[in-house]
C-alpha cells in the first residue's frame, strides 16, 4: 500500500486494497496480542486527494474478526468498523509548524490541537499499511460480550451459568462492602 503524489491526479486516486486473513492476523497476534483474530478478509475503500501541500487521506473498512467474551470465554465475531480522516503533511513542512508552534506557545506545547489529524510522510510516497495498522488496532472494542445478558462462569467450579445454575453454594457477603448496598444509582 504505497503510493506516489505522481500517482494522485488532480480528481483525486479511489482505492480499493485486500487485507487479507494472514495480514490481519499477523497484526492482531504479533507483537501486540490483541486477544482477536480474524474471520475473513477484510477490504479497504478509500480516497487519496491531494491538498494545500499535502494530502488528504479518507479510508473506512470492516474488519471480520472473532475474540472470547469476557465473562464466559465463548467465541465471539465482531465487525469492527473502521474509518479515519487524515491529512498527511510532508515533513519538512511539519518541522517548520513544530517550531512555529513553539516559539508561540514559549517552549511548552509539544502540538498543537489544530494537527491532532496530521501525520507526516516523506514529500514524495506514502504509506498507508501502518495507518491502516493504527486504525484498526485504536477501533478494536475494548469489551466484546457474547449477549447482552451474559451470566459468564462459576467462581467456584468453572461452569458456564448461561447454560444454568451450577449447584455451588453461594458465596458469603463481604461485611466490608455493606455500605455500598445502600448506593441509589440514577440514569
Amino acid at each position: 500500500m504505497r503510493f506516489t503524489i505522481e500517482e494522485i491526479g488532480e480528481e483525486g486516486l479511489d482505492l480499493t486494497e485486500d487485507l487479507g486473513q494472514p495480514w490481519l492476523d499477523q497484526l492482531l497476534d504479533g507483537e501486540r496480542k490483541t486477544g482477536f483474530w480474524s474471520v475473513a478478509p477484510a477490504k479497504l475503500t478509500g480516497r487519496l486527494e491531494k491538498v494545500d501541500q499535502g494530502v488528504l487521506v479518507r479510508g473506512s473498512l470492516s474488519a471480520p474478526l472473532a475474540t472470547e467474551c469476557r465473562r464466559c470465554l465463548a467465541q465471539v465475531k465482531v465487525a469492527v468498523p473502521v474509518s479515519f480522516t487524515l491529512n498527511l503533511v510532508p515533513r519538512e513542512r511539519e518541522e517548520v509548524a513544530e517550531k512555529s508552534e513553539e516559539r508561540e506557545a514559549g517552549g511548552t506545547a509539544s502540538f498543537g490541537s489544530a494537527r491532532i489529524d496530521e501525520e507526516t510522510f516523506d514529500g514524495r510516497h506514502i504509506e498507508l499499511e501502518p495507518i491502516v495498522r493504527e486504525q484498526i488496532l485504536l477501533a478494536l472494542p475494548m469489551d466484546a460480550l457474547c449477549r447482552e445478558g451474559c451470566a459468564g462462569l462459576c467462581p467456584s467450579c468453572g461452569r458456564d451459568l448461561n447454560e444454568g445454575p451450577c449447584g455451588c453454594a453461594p458465596r458469603p457477603f463481604d461485611p466490608r462492602w455493606e455500605k455500598l448496598r445502600s448506593v441509589k444509582l440514577s440514569n
